[in-house]
């Protein structure tokens, strides 16, 4: 068994694809692939309602029962590896956001990664054909939207006192079209799917977005009269300040809080 290091932080990389390559065997019983999973977990980490335990979650993850597992060990280790990365999304959250000017190449300080921040994605190869229509963030978003389901009522009580936050999943569940079935099947046009530099840009708004809902949540559970204090900043659909003609969450908001 691969022993996971994320019960108080982050997996290594080495833990990551060893989960990857566990979840892509469940795939063929309606498991999750490794990103659908980072969008789903996110989901259930910074959104309302009560915590999500694993045996809610692990038949979601692990879809049903049937071939898959190469044996009892396999099953073990992928559990294992899936409260460890549940955990993982825990640690990310906990990191602090990159200033504005910060070096997106150096981090804050010596030994941050800003990409450390962003989902895990399955990304397309430069030279291929299809890069450029490719559905980065696809699986990441659709999971995102199950995390959101798996508590809607919680959610729906959100979206009512948040117009941002309803705009924010609209984007997402735009995010999810990758063909024309599935516009079709979501009454989108098929020609106004994202673009890859539209999913690049809304990926990058990410962490900061699932700061905003986990500051968020632990605002509601914090007894009345203890506020957490924010900075005043643009709404994440409110024109950047910049003057850049975006959206905040797509321009300087994707990298600061």
């Amino acid at each position: 068994m691969i022993p996971s290091s994320a019960t108080s932080g982050a997996l290594s990389d080495r833990e990551i694809e060893a989960l990857e390559l566990l979840l892509d065997r469940r795939v063929e019983v309606g498991g999750m692939p490794l990103e659908a999973l980072d969008g789903f977990f996110s989901a259930l980490r910074v959104g309302p309602g009560r915590p999500a335990s694993p045996d809610e979650y692990l038949p979601l993850v692990l879809g049903e029962d049937g071939p898959g597992w190469a044996d009892e060990e396999d099953e073990k280790t992928a559990c294992t590896l899936i409260a460890g990365f549940w955990h993982h999304i825990g640690w990310r959250l906990a990191q602090p956001l990159p200033d504005e000017g910060a070096d997106p190449e150096g981090g804050d300080s010596e030994g941050d990664d800003p990409d450390d921040l962003l989902p895990l994605l399955v990304m397309p190869d430069e030279d291929a054909a299809d890069a450029e229509t490719f559905p980065v963030g696809a699986m990441w978003a659709a999971g995102f939207l199950q995390g959101v389901g798996l508590r809607a009522e919680a959610w729906e009580r959100w979206l009512e006192d948040d117009e941002a936050l309803a705009d924010d999943l609209s984007d997402l569940q735009r995010m999810t079209v990758f063909d024309d079935e599935t516009a079709a099947s979501m009454g989108v046009d098929a020609e106004a799917r994202m673009t890859l530099d539209e999913r690049l840009a809304l990926l990058a708004s990410v962490p900061a977005l699932l700061a905003d809902l986990d500051m968020q949540r632990r605002e509601e559970a914090l007894a009345p009269g203890e506020p957490i204090r924010r900075l005043p900043m643009p709404g994440r659909n409110d024109p950047c300040p910049c003057g850049s003609g975006s959206k905040w969450k797509r321009c300087c908001g994707s990298s600061v809080h």
